[in-house]
């Protein structure tokens, strides 16, 4: 599940899996517009794979940021990881530029990753997490 919660529009880039793929009903929607929600989701496509190395990217239409030159076209764009293999921790990792960008991941063969976008400082971001490490209480973490 990935929240929009940045008054920006984004446009897919690129989606790619080392092993399985994107479920039919579930590949990443092409544009995510500002405040709004989107569901994708991967699965194995063969056996004792899991799904590995998933990445899904997302850019921005330019917008003139406060830190831009006038003029100038500044673009966001973020980038979701996750790998959930039969064997071996699942874990997710997310960058973004112009945005910030947080997950949260959950346990187990079927969890469900939580990615948050959300216009921030303006600042590059990153945000990760190992489900060896997952708190409880499932609070967003950042990556240092």
């Amino acid at each position: 599940m990935l929240f929009n919660k940045s008054g920006k529009s984004f446009k897919l880039q690129n989606t790619d899996c080392e092993t399985g793929g994107w479920s039919s009903s579930l590949f990443p929607e092409h544009e995510i517009p500002p405040h709004s929600s989107v569901t994708y989701g991967g699965e194995s496509y063969g056996l004792f794979t899991g799904v590995t190395e998933c990445v899904v990217q997302y850019r921005s239409n330019g917008y003139n940021g406060k830190d831009a030159q006038a003029g100038a076209e500044v673009y966001a764009w973020f980038e979701v990881n996750f790998s959930n293999p039969y064997i071996g921790p699942v874990l997710a990792c997310a960058t973004g530029h112009n945005v910030e960008v947080k997950v949260l991941l959950g346990r187990g063969n079927n969890n469900l990753l939580r990615v948050v976008v959300d216009d921030g400082d303006g600042a590059d971001a990153s945000s990760s997490k190992d489900s060896g490490e997952i708190t409880s209480n499932g609070k967003f973490l950042r990556c240092t």
